[in-house]
């Protein structure tokens, strides 16, 4: 799937529908999304995508495997996406 969506939005040229989503979300939209992940999920999702630490870090930081970082990661994000998808859809951003 990831694969395949970097693919198609290499060969659209214009915004695809995720950074069209995102776009109309504010930082209250995204800190609501944000605030559905459950906590173990949120942690990592935090630690990696807006910390900017590594696997290896997260797992130290949290002591847990780095395996259990990536599980958590991908639940998280998957969790997140969903979350603000929702947020978009259903929400007026004028």
């Amino acid at each position: 799937d990831y694969f395949l969506y970097n693919k198609l939005e290499a060969s659209s040229g214009g915004p695809s529908d995720e950074e069209r989503v995102v776009e109309r979300l504010s930082q209250n939209d995204v800190v609501a999304a944000l605030s559905e992940v459950p906590h173990d999920f949120r942690d990592v999702v935090v630690l990696v995508d807006v910390g900017d630490f590594t696997y290896a870090d997260a797992a130290q930081i949290l002591d847990i495997p780095i395996g259990t970082v990536m599980s958590r990661l991908h639940r998280g994000r998957r969790i997140l996406k969903q979350a603000m998808a929702e947020s978009a859809v259903g929400g007026d951003h004028s």
